[in-house]
């Protein structure tokens, strides 16, 4: 719709997700390859970020590599980001962004001089924008990030730099730019319906999608509760050949988290409680992980699992915070990081028929992946 220039009939969220799966339409046509193109590069290329993170978090290679593989592992990565989903692009922004901000919060006036933190602030502020112009869940990233500005901020003004006209300056940056490219991206709304003005239905819009969010009430099998989330209790099973089932066949693509990465990262939650008061790396990626996660609790329309997309990366981050902290204080600490590192290789070899609709015997389905009554996987 977008590409031939009609009025988009999808208007629930806001247009950018949209507009860069048209780029990938665009480019390889309306086919599979081509919707799902630009939702699996940039699945891709939060891997990259991943590991820049990482490696400034906790300084080597090896860290970094561990945390990029993780995530490569994790099911609802692959899922979400193969299958012309919203999701990819807004989790992109969202990890670009802090990733930007953890130098502003954690580098001193001396390593990260005033003009080079404006320009980095800046660039902050239009992945920000370009984040939330994708999908709202962005604006609860724009909460952490504020909280760790303040403590950039603070940590600075201690070390002697003026944060007053930086202050003044991210009212652009994290105001204004954002603004205008959340505007901006809904160009071919305006383009389409050239009778309405374009400030009504830029408002219209916005109207619609809190009364269509905030009015969904409606119960759905899938559904779940945020604190399920961290424990995989309810995948949510996408698709279903249901004619192949009367052969005994599956194939089917589901929406569920690696059970030994995000099990292992849930028990890491408290060490970086724990550790938080003198680690600053600890306290960034709770700031991270609790912001994105959090204000879930807070909404009572049905949810479901693909919402803790957000949050995964910053839980992989804590985990990887966590095996690093015992390979330095035991002696073979760093087989159990190549010990979870084969076991979340092995679980996404096992189970990848059920994420990416692979024929394979309804059996092992039934008897091998579907660990509790609660998953359902197939028909």
């Amino acid at each position: 719709e977008h590409l031939l220039g009609m009025e988009p009939y999808e208007i629930s969220h806001p247009p950018l997700g949209k507009l860069l799966i048209a780029c990938g339409i665009a480019l390889f046509g309306m086919s599979p390859f081509g919707w799902r193109f630009a939702g699996c590069l940039f699945g891709i290329l939060m891997l990259p970020v991943l590991y820049v993170l990482a490696k400034r978090l906790f300084g080597r290679d090896l860290w970094a590599l561990t945390a990029a593989a993780l995530l490569a592992f994790d099911f609802l990565h692959f899922t979400q980001t193969r299958t012309a989903l919203i999701d990819a692009f807004a989790v992109f922004f969202i990890l670009l962004a802090y990733t930007l901000m953890y130098r502003y919060y954690s580098e001193t006036p001396a390593e990260l001089p005033y003009r080079s933190s404006l320009i980095l602030l800046a660039c902050c502020g239009c992945v920000l924008g370009l984040g939330i112009a994708v999908k709202w869940t962005a604006v609860y990233a724009a909460c952490g990030l504020a909280v760790l500005f303040v403590q950039g901020a603070v940590r600075r003004y201690r070390a002697g730099e003026r944060v007053l006209p930086t202050c003044l300056w991210c009212v652009l940056f994290f105001g204004i730019v954002p603004f205008g490219i959340y505007f901006l991206s809904y160009l071919p709304y305006f383009s389409a319906d050239t009778q309405t003005p374009a400030w009504k239905i830029f408002f219209d819009n916005q109207i619609y999608m809190l009364t269509y969010h905030g009015g969904f009430s409606e119960p759905h099998p899938f559904q779940s509760k945020w604190y399920t989330w961290p424990l995989v209790y309810r995948p949510i099973w996408y698709y279903g050949a249901k004619s192949l089932a009367a052969e005994g066949l599956v194939s089917s693509i589901c929406a569920l988290g690696n059970p030994l990465v995000w099990w292992c990262g849930t028990l890491c939650i408290p060490v970086s409680l724990y550790r938080c008061v003198r680690s600053r790396e600890d306290r960034f990626l709770l700031t991270a992980m609790l912001s994105q996660y959090l204000p879930w609790a807070l909404i009572s329309r049905p949810t479901f699992i693909y919402h803790f997309f957000a949050s995964v990366p910053f839980l992989i981050l804590m985990l990887v915070s966590a095996l690093k902290a015992l390979s330095e204080r035991m002696r073979y600490g760093y087989v159990l990081t190549v010990v979870l590192l084969v076991g979340a290789a092995g679980l996404f070899v096992m189970f990848y028929p059920v994420l990416s609709g692979a024929v394979v015997d309804r059996g092992y389905v039934l008897n091998v992946l579907s660990w509790f009554d609660s998953w359902i996987l197939c028909y």
